[in-house]
């Protein structure tokens, strides 16, 4: 009896999964296996490949699997958080303890009533809602897999505007928006990004925000990072599940739409803008904010990789984009980085519930990771024969000229994505039309007194008035607001 060695064949299905077979190596076996990843690959050219830029939008179907209450969020309780933040010390000063009725637990009336001023709110309570619905799958477009995200709704009996809402990168999958705990007093203001989008709830918005594919109930997905398709399509079939769950529960809405995003959820703003204004649903977008976004993307990865030192955020960062790219577009991850570890470090990086700590073991500095040859080819100007720059110019977001007024924000000091951001998408979205697209620098006038308690409660942790990625992420909020009242 001839003896049969066992074979293991290794591929990828475009269904966001990876599958290993293993199987006998016979003839019969290897010329299936030949047939086989033959089809897998003309697959990715055909109607069942990967969402493209020729897909941008056109799909507008969903279907609304679950529509499940998952806290209450008041603007006193939001008062409440804001004194149990880490921001502030543990130990409470003469002059802290007069400000507090209960101290460490419950803030005065007057400086609740302070707060709730100074943040312009108008509603007193928000339910929020984790809505699981149905999308294109990005990996095989004839497929559709179910996806989440955070409703946010106003206890108002009246009609108010929808306010979609896209997340700056998640460096932990716990925090995504569909995962918010049941309350403020789990959340803390000064560190957790979802605060932030309760707060433009509490201006009078039906806020929804998509927890991305890859997060919530798609977890088991590898997530399109910065892939434009996928973001608006996800987006998309959000606001049309959500118009079914709002009628089906009899909340009142208007067909008024505003948009936002700070950072990865700047990119995501302008794409899903883009894609409602080529292919249109039955709303109409008011306004747009897009902060601290990489619009060029191509133009922000060739600025990056000038820093000869990356901090463990940037490499996080660039890991999980040269994961995503290398699953969409086939880069061979060996090309790019100078050991076979690093290549196995970067292609699982999206399994860790922490980014931070699946990059550990990779080197900061740019020359140590990255193969030369890589580093120069990301920056020729032949762009044609460049098999990295296409990707990331087809997935830049300022190609296009808007209908509608788009506010532009960003920090002079932002040490993520670079600041000429803001200035390249103007001038290209702003080409054809003059005056639709506005620029703001990021500063902290509006905070000053806030920053001057905050400093005197806690000596410790002064804070470093610098325009920054980060700090700029939750000034974002203010701009937010202050912007779409104008259209309000």
């Amino acid at each position: 009896m001839r003896k049969e060695s066992k074979l293991q064949i290794r591929f990828y299905l475009h269904t966001g999964h990876k599958f290993v077979v293993n199987c006998f190596s016979s003839k019969r076996v290897l010329v299936f296996g030949l047939f086989f990843n033959l089809w897998v690959l003309i697959g990715a050219g055909c109607a069942g490949g990967y969402l493209n830029s020729s897909d941008f939008g056109k799909d507008n179907r969903s279907e609304l699997y679950s529509f499940r209450q998952r806290g209450l969020y008041s603007a006193s309780s939001l008062a409440v958080s804001l004194s149990q933040s880490s921001f502030l010390t543990k130990e409470l000063s003469p002059r802290e303890s007069k400000l507090f009725s209960l101290p460490g637990l419950i803030l005065s009336e007057q400086i609740k009533k302070y707060i709730v001023r100074f943040l312009n709110i108008k509603i007193e309570e928000v339910k929020g809602y984790r809505m699981e619905y149905t999308t294109v799958d990005p990996y095989h477009k004839t497929r559709r897999i179910k996806v989440s995200g955070l409703v946010l709704v106003p206890s108002e009996h009246y009609s108010l505007p929808l306010l979609a809402y896209f997340h700056p990168t998640l460096l932990h999958k716990n925090r995504a928006p569909g995962l918010i705990p049941p309350g403020f007093l789990s959340l803390d203001p000064f560190t957790d990004e979802r605060v932030m989008m309760i707060l433009l709830a509490l201006q009078g918005y039906i806020v929804f925000v998509p927890d991305y594919v890859g997060y919530g109930s798609s977890e088991d997905r590898i997530h399109p990072y910065l892939y434009k398709p996928a973001v608006s399509q996800t987006a998309r079939s959000m606001l049309n599940a959500l118009v079914l769950a709002l009628d089906k529960n009899n909340i009142l809405f208007k067909r008024d739409l505003f948009i936002a995003g700070y950072s990865q959820g700047g990119h995501g703003a302008l794409a899903f803008a883009d894609s409602m204004q080529k292919n249109p649903i039955d709303f109409s977008v008011k306004a747009v904010f897009a902060g601290g976004g990489p619009y060029d993307l191509l133009y922000t990865v060739r600025q990056q990789l000038r820093q000869q030192t990356f901090s463990e955020i940037m490499l996080a960062l660039s890991s999980l984009l040269l994961q995503s790219y290398s699953y969409i577009y086939r880069w061979n991850l060996d090309d790019i980085v100078k050991r076979n570890s690093y290549s196995d470090i970067i292609s699982r990086v999206f399994r860790y519930d922490n980014l931070l700590s699946a990059v550990r073991e990779l080197p900061a500095k740019t020359n140590s990771l990255f193969r030369g040859q890589f580093l120069n080819g990301i920056q020729d100007k032949d762009e044609r024969y460049n098999l990295f720059s296409e990707p990331l110019k087809q997935n830049s977001v300022y190609d296009w000229t808007p209908d509608f007024p788009i506010l532009l924000y960003h920090g002079r000091e932002d040490d993520i994505v670079p600041y000429n951001n803001m200035r390249i998408a103007q001038r290209a979205l702003n080409s054809y039309r003059g005056g639709k697209v506005k620029t703001k620098n990021c500063d902290f006038k509006k905070v000053e007194d806030l920053i001057d308690i905050m400093d005197e409660w806690n000596e410790q942790k002064k804070f470093v008035k610098k325009t920054n990625h980060i700090n700029c992420l939750f000034m974002s909020f203010l701009e937010i607001n202050s912007y779409f009242s104008q259209y309000y």
